[in-house]
């Protein structure tokens, strides 16, 4: 039986992998055109030999870590996965994805990878979070640079899983700090000739402007307060604070 999503975002959630995935598993690593930068297509017995030992008992063995299945939510459909777990034979912590290839090119490895990042970032509280790809696979770079990971030239690996690749293109990231970007006082005269609709327009132009700050996908929050102070000979007399915070990923 399916498990209930513990990681969602607009179009996609993300779930534990069960035993019974083992069909649809093994339909992935049958396809060499997905398998491509995967090590290739895999058997039925190596594919349940990678979902025992790789993801099953990975849940247990490191929680809040793995390789979860990715579904969309509109459907249900089974897309891919999305993991966020060990580099083989290292203690270094990766992100990375894998979709089947109905689910290419609709911006859906992006979308998870990001929400997949926050979470060992802010829910894990990871210091370093790195990710790995083939030289040649440029689709899969793109989206980790896209997510915000920076490109540190490339790095080699003795594991099996990996040293027959190469050198493979190595991008990571540190914890992100916050930090207050704006954050200012001013008190501001309305003149009264302009009435209640000069309040109003006053307020719009304040909660308009926080709310295309907040739009921004690294800002992660914007907001103001607006405090009637009192009557001037001839405004009216408000006073403004706000704020603005930003996530900065930097070394």
């Amino acid at each position: 039986m399916a498990l209930s999503p513990w990681l969602t975002t607009e179009r996609l959630a993300l779930r534990r992998f069960t035993p019974d995935d083992i069909d649809w598993l093994a339909d992935l690593y049958s396809d060499a055109d997905v398998t491509r930068y995967l090590g290739g297509v895999k058997s039925r017995s190596q594919t349940q030999a990678f979902l025992n030992t790789r993801v099953l008992e990975y849940y247990d063995q490191h929680p809040g870590l793995g390789i979860w299945m990715t579904v969309e939510r509109a459907t249900g459909a089974c897309l891919g996965f999305h993991l966020l777990n060990h580099i083989r034979g290292e203690s270094i912590i990766q992100v990375g994805f894998a979709l089947a290839k109905p689910a290419w090119g609709a911006g859906f490895a992006t979308e998870m990878a990001d929400a997949v990042l926050r979470y060992g970032f802010l829910d894990l509280n990871l210091p370093h979070i790195a990710a790995i790809a083939n030289l040649e696979n440029h689709a899969s770079q793109s989206v980790l640079l896209k997510i915000g990971l920076e490109r540190r030239g490339e790095r080699a690996f003795p594991h099996p899983d990996y040293a027959s690749a190469g050198p493979l293109a190595w991008f990571n990231w540190l914890h992100p700090v916050m930090l207050v970007v704006l954050g200012f006082y001013f008190r501001l005269s309305v003149p009264l000739a302009f009435g209640l609709l000069g309040f109003i327009s006053v307020c719009y132009i304040l909660v308009e402007g926080h709310r295309m700050l907040y739009a921004h996908p690294k800002v992660d929050s914007a907001s103001a307060r607006i405090r009637f102070v009192g009557f001037g000979s001839s405004s009216l007399e408000l006073e403004v604070f706000s704020y603005v915070t930003v996530t900065d990923y930097g070394e």
